[in-house]
Parts: structure tokens; sequence; C-alpha cells
């Protein structure tokens, strides 16, 4: 098993977990708004921009790396391969369109809560999804690839970047959306042993 390809997938399912946890938070911001709460704006709005930022150009282009790779190992698998690129394309525009909507929205508009609600709705249920395919299907069949030679050294050659939230230290902007998910563990880990 080759060390490079197995570290790059373990590093794309701890991503996946990561981005679990940044939908959860975002799904109970988003509850709150449909309560007609108050939610967190600049929480919402730090989860989507962490979303452009590092799913967008560096998660999705080092898988789009792998299964470009892996649809031209294995034959046939070209056009069930070819909707990830387009998946990754769309979950991107979904994600830039929310950050604009979220600079737009007005506190007393109803209209926009709820428009804003749904589409922060469907955009965590898209991502997980296509997460779950991608975890189901994809990861394994790319395991079944590590001892692939040629593989590894087109992964090393694409050092994309590195994870300004979760990587080895938080970005000063991503500081607070930080603190939100420490708080958020510990308060779910004291919920597991009440």
């Amino acid at each position: 098993m080759n060390k490079t390809i197995e570290n790059t997938m373990n590093e794309l399912r701890t991503d996946h977990r990561n981005m679990t946890m940044l939908l959860d938070l975002l799904d109970s911001e988003t509850l709150r708004l449909l309560e007609d709460g108050e939610p967190d704006y600049q929480l919402v709005t730090d989860i989507m921009t962490y979303m452009t930022e590092y799913p967008d150009t560096i998660h999705h282009p080092k898988e789009d790396l792998i299964y470009g790779h892996i649809s031209a190992k294995r034959e046939g698998l070209e056009k069930a391969l070819q909707h990830i690129e387009i998946d990754h394309k769309t979950l991107g525009e979904s994600c830039r369109e929310l950050l604009r909507d979220l600079d737009a929205i007005s506190d007393d508009s109803a209209a926009d809560r709820e428009s804003l609600a749904a589409a922060l709705r469907k955009y965590s249920l898209d991502l997980r999804k296509h997460m779950y395919w991608e975890e189901k299907d994809l990861f394994e069949l790319a395991d079944s690839m590590q001892d692939d030679e040629a593989w590894a050294e087109l992964l090393k050659s694409h050092d994309i970047g590195r994870d300004p939230l979760f990587g080895s230290s938080v970005e000063r902007r991503f500081q607070k959306l930080f603190n939100s998910i420490q708080r958020r563990m510990v308060w779910d880990s004291q919920q597991y042993f009440v």
C-alpha cells in the first residue's frame, strides 16, 4: 500500500468529517432561521466562506485529480465519474450564491429568510448526498488502486494547499468559526455523559 495514496485518501475522508461537522452547525442555524429565531449570520457566512475557500479550491480539485486518474485507468468509468466535476461546480456555484444572499438579506424580510433557509437546506442536503456517494463508491474504488505508483507520483506533484480551519493552524479570519466548533463539541460531549 502506497503511503502517499493512503494519506491522501485519509485526508479526503477527514475533510468529509469536518465538512459534515460544519453542515451540522449550518443546519442548526438554518433551523433557528426557520423558527423565526435569530441565527448567527456571521457564523453562517464564515461557514459558507470556508466552503468556497477550502472544499472548492483544494478538496474538490484533489478529488477531480484522483477521479481523472481512476477513469483513465479503469475502462467504462469515464461516464460514471463525469458527473463529479459537474457536482463540484454546482456545489461551488450554490455556495457563492448563498454568500451573495447572506450579504443581501434583510433581517425584517420573512420572504428573504424563508428563501435563504430553503437554499441553505438544499446546499447542505446536496453536499451530504455528494459526500455519501463519494465515500461509498469512489473512495472504495480509489482504495483498491493504492498500489498504483503513477497515481502516487501524480498526487505528490500536485500539492494543492492547506486547510485554513482544520489545518495545523487556524487562520485569524476563521477563529470565530473554530471557537464555535469547539463549543459545540464540548456541548455535544456533555450530552453523552450526563
